[in-house]
């Protein structure tokens, strides 16, 4: 499998991300901003709306004509590469329980994404990256649920 330079900047990010978060690397003052409340909701709320926008590029693209679904391919690609920002900003380790799955299944789609082949079969790879964002939805709507629920 042969990967373009994009997919191995998205590739390279998110390993990082996981590197960083099994090195305990951290900057101190925004470790102080993740300990604030109202920052991690904010934060929280700016990736949940990322996880939003992704599913939405995915559907609408099942919904256009070839042209027009490579362009909307390409903006997937790029807010999957962002999305590990607002995640580190949320979050710069994943955590123990349901933060770590969640911690860990971001850069994981991004890293199926980024490796999925443009062309040729990749049912495999859809199947996994569909599984993943499925995954990552549940996660994420019973990770809010609990964020209020006890506030």
């Amino acid at each position: 499998m042969r990967l373009d330079r994009g997919s191995l900047l998205i590739a390279f990010a998110a390993v990082a991300y996981g590197v960083q978060a099994a090195l305990d690397l951290s900057w101190e003052p925004l470790h102080t901003w993740q300990h604030d409340e109202s920052f991690r909701r904010w934060s929280g709320l700016a990736l949940t709306l990322v996880i939003a926008a992704q599913v939405v590029f995915a559907l609408y693209r099942r919904t256009q004509d070839a042209a027009r679904a490579r362009q909307i391919r390409r903006a997937h690609r790029l807010v999957g590469v962002l999305s590990l920002i607002p995640l580190y900003l949320h979050a710069t380790s994943p955590g123990y329980g349901l933060l770590l799955v969640l911690g860990a299944l971001i850069p994981a789609q991004v890293l199926v994404g980024a490796l999925s082949p443009a062309e040729g079969p990749r049912t495999r790879w859809r199947l996994l990256h569909g599984l993943l964002a499925t995954l990552l939805l549940a996660g994420t709507g019973i990770h809010v649920w609990m964020v209020f629920a006890w506030s």
